[in-house]
């Protein structure tokens, strides 16, 4: 669901102690000096009942609030008729409910905002004592407008850059699954981006000429072609890493070779190599898997498998990880089953510690 925000900064500057009338209340000055190719703006007059002539500051109040409201309906309107623009799911067109149910919208939020973002837009307001009139004018400038949305969309960009970044370092340390997994953070936040296409479309409307929203576009072609090279460079220095796998498994003294075989399975399906070369590899792991706990109940045989395993750098010859657990009980009708179906039970087990625990996977 997308909904179109606008946030304002609003610089209210009440006239209350001119003794002259104001030149902004004229509609030639205002038409000269803030003119609509330049400018959005809302213009507000109301004479004070007998009853409300005492307050003022209130009616002033009221008055600015139109402002405001009348300033939206511009831009509101501006925006629809040149772009579709969507909130609450429902595409707004020209003169239609969603039009001015995105107008209270933007009214509510002007009214409501206390972030102070970067528009500069403008509010006057004078009471004319002679008359008991009071008067509102609200402004913003289009290219006021303009330069907030670009802000906006180069916030979001510089994000999805900082991310390739640190991506990168990540795969310097050797992290390579969580490089991949930021690169694809970065990618799914571009392609989730409601605001992006906002904010573009918004940028359009307020700067016809195309070139700012252009050069986003551009930037954001940029960054898409930077998550695909630094992803196929992490999946090349992740197959880069080459293991050897060693170890004993032993069910009652009896070796077998269930463990080792289907961990490089594992290993090769999760992106990496194996060889049986251990000069060739970076890495060997070296495991040791015996039958344990081994116990017996009417015609079941129940069966773990305990394991033990240590990753070594086959370069500098220390050790990058260990890992000691217990798989879970398994039984059938022979003990030497039961033990073998416990040994391929914790193969899974096994390769997901060893991603977890061991630095070079993560």
């Amino acid at each position: 669901m997308t909904k179109t925000t606008f946030a304002l900064l609003f610089i209210s500057l009440p006239l209350l102690a001119q003794a002259s009338t104001p030149s902004w209340v004229q509609d030639a000055w205002r038409s000269a000096n803030y003119p609509a190719a330049q400018w959005y703006t809302g213009f507000s007059r109301e004479t004070l009942k007998a009853n409300e002539r005492n307050d003022a500051t209130t009616a002033l109040a009221i008055v600015e609030h139109d402002a405001r409201k009348k300033m939206a309906e511009r831009i509101v309107v501006n925006i629809s008729s040149e772009t579709d623009v969507k909130t609450s799911g429902t595409t707004t067109h020209r003169g239609g409910k969603a039009t001015e149910e995105l107008i209270e919208e933007f009214i509510e939020t002007i009214r409501t905002s206390t972030r102070a973002e970067v528009i500069k837009s403008e509010i006057y307001s004078w009471h004319d004592k002679k008359t008991n009139v009071v008067y509102a004018f609200a402004a913003v400038r289009r290219a006021d407008l303009a330069a907030y949305y670009v802000s906006q969309v180069e916030l979001i960009f510089q994000r999805a850059e900082n991310i390739v970044s640190e991506a990168r370092y990540l795969i310097t340390l050797g992290k390579k699954n969580d490089a991949i997994n930021k690169l694809a953070e970065s990618r799914r936040n571009l392609d989730e981006c409601n605001q992006c296409s906002q904010y573009l479309n918004l940028l359009i409307t307020v700067d016809p000429s195309g070139t700012p929203s252009k050069r986003l576009q551009n930037r954001e072609t940029d960054i898409r072609k930077q998550i695909s090279a630094a992803i196929a460079e992490t999946e090349q220095a992740r197959m880069a890493m080459t293991f050897y796998v060693t170890g004993t498994e032993t069910i009652e003294g009896t070796a077998t070779d269930i463990v080792v075989s289907r961990l490089k399975s594992a290993i090769a399906k999760g992106g990496y190599r194996t060889t049986d070369n251990r000069a060739e590899a970076n890495y060997k792991i070296r495991i040791e898997v015996r039958a344990c706990n081994i116990s017996t109940s009417g015609s079941m045989n129940f069966c773990y498998a305990c394991v033990r395993a240590e990753v070594i750098s086959t370069e500098t010859g220390k050790s990058e990880g260990r890992i000691d657990f217990t798989g879970s009980k398994v039984g059938w009708r022979d003990k030497e089953n039961a033990c073998r179906k416990a040994f391929e039970r914790v193969v899974d087990t096994l390769y997901s510690r060893i991603i977890q625990d061991v630095k070079i996977f993560k």
